[in-house]
């Protein structure tokens, strides 16, 4: 009995140590969930998406890549580091044009990628899921490795 209980003790703590961490999210859907974006990572180490409308592909496996004037590409090798997600909701009002108030109201997933190997450079990838469509950026935080982008 006491090998037995030992051993629930160290699975426990093996499991809290490795266990618990998450996979970074990689899919956010609109509001009402009629829309689904969904990061992928493809067998050569490039990032992709892929987005759903009514549970029907909209866009399929569209991979992300970045050619440079002064730089070695920026398109194999990546990897997810971390996610956040927020959502969000607010009514503004217009001073002009046929609607009065606006609403924004958006779900939002932020992917931070990197490379693994190389120049080791990072970006984010920030979509932003509406119930009538979607919006992305690219954000390149300073870093040693990259200097401007344009």
């Amino acid at each position: 009995m006491k090998n037995l209980l030992s051993f629930f003790v160290v699975a426990l703590i093996f499991y809290s140590m490795t266990g618990c961490r998450r996979a970074p999210q990689t899919t956010i859907e609109s509001p009402s969930g009629n829309i689904r974006v969904e990061l992928i990572t493809l067998a050569d180490g490039r990032i992709a998406y892929t987005v759903n409308f009514n549970n029907q592909p909209l866009i399929d496996t569209s991979a992300v890549a970045f050619e440079f004037l002064d730089a070695a590409p920026l398109r194999t090798g990546l990897t997810i580091v971390s996610s956040k997600t927020r959502e969000f909701s607010e009514t503004w009002e217009m001073p002009w044009g046929e609607q009065r108030y606006v609403e924004n109201t958006f779900n939002e997933l932020s992917v931070k990628i990197r490379e693994s190997e190389g120049l080791q450079r990072i970006f984010n990838l920030v979509f932003r899921v509406y119930d009538d469509g979607l919006g992305f950026r690219y954000e390149f935080p300073e870093q040693p490795n990259m200097g401007k982008v344009y």
